[in-house]
C-alpha cells in the first residue's frame, strides 16, 4: 500500500483522492482473499465506522474552513504585516512568529486553508527580511503539520486517536515526548537552513 501511495502521486499517475481509493480496494481485496480477516460483518461494521469518523472529520474540516474564510475577509493579513513592522525589521523575530502563527493555525484550522491564507502572506515578507524562500517554505509547512498533531486542538490527532481507538487523555502523556522532538527539530531547521536542503541539492533539485 505504501508502494501504491508513494509512486501514484509522486509519479502523478493520480491525484490524492483517487490514490487513496486505490489504496482503500486494495486493502479489502488483502483483507477478503489474502489474510481472510473480513467477514460481511465486520466488512459493514467497518463502513460504518469510517462514516462515523469521516463525519467528524468533515465537520472539524468545515468549521476551520468557516473560521478561515473568516479571517481572509477580517483583513488580519493587513494587521499581521502592521504587527511585524513592529518588530524592528528582525529576520529572527519574524520567524520566530512565522512558527508560532502557522503552530497555531495549523492547529486550530485544517492544514490546507491556513496555508492558504498565511503562506503566500509570509511568503511575500521573506524579501523584505532577506529569508530564503525554500528553507522557510519547510519551516512553515512543518510548523502547520506540528500544530495539526498538537493536542488539545490538532484535527490529524482527534483523528488519529479515533482510527486508534484511544482517547485523547490517554494519548496525550504518550506524546508529549515526540511531540518535544519534533519542536527541536523544528528550531533547528529554523535556526540552520542549510538542514533542510540537503536532500534538495544532493539530488540537485532547484
Amino acid at each position: 500500500m505504501p508502494v501504491i501511495l508513494i509512486v501514484g502521486i509522486v509519479g502523478g499517475i493520480a491525484t490524492t483522492t483517487e490514490v487513496s481509493s486505490i489504496a482503500v480496494v486494495f486493502s479489502i481485496i488483502v483483507s477478503v482473499f489474502i489474510y481472510r480477516g473480513m467477514s460481511l460483518k465486520s466488512f459493514i461494521a467497518t463502513l460504518a465506522d469510517s462514516a462515523a469518523m469521516a463525519g467528524m472529520v468533515l465537520l472539524m474540516v468545515s468549521a476551520g474552513s468557516a473560521f478561515s474564510w473568516t479571517l481572509a475577509v477580517s483583513g488580519l493579513q493587513g494587521m499581521v504585516s502592521d504587527f511585524l513592522a513592529l518588530l524592528g525589521g528582525s529576520a529572527f523575530a519574524f520567524m520566530a512568529f512565522s512558527i508560532v502563527l502557522m503552530v497555531v493555525m495549523g492547529s486550530i484550522l485544517e492544514g490546507l486553508p491556513s496555508l492558504l491564507i498565511f503562506g503566500p502572506m509570509l511568503l511575500q515578507l521573506t524579501k523584505v527580511y532577506g529569508i530564503a524562500p525554500i528553507p522557510f517554505g519547510i519551516v512553515i509547512i512543518i510548523a502547520m503539520g506540528i500544530g495539526t498533531f498538537i493536542p488539545p486542538f490538532g484535527i490529524c490527532y482527534f483523528v488519529t486517536c479515533s482510527v486508534m481507538d484511544t482517547s485523547v487523555e490517554r494519548m496525550t502523556p504518550r506524546f508529549l515526548p515526540y511531540l518535544a522532538v519534533l519542536v527541536v527539530g523544528l528550531i533547528l531547521i529554523a535556526a540552520f537552513p542549510a538542514i533542510s536542503l540537503v536532500l534538495p541539492q544532493a539530488f540537485n533539485l532547484r
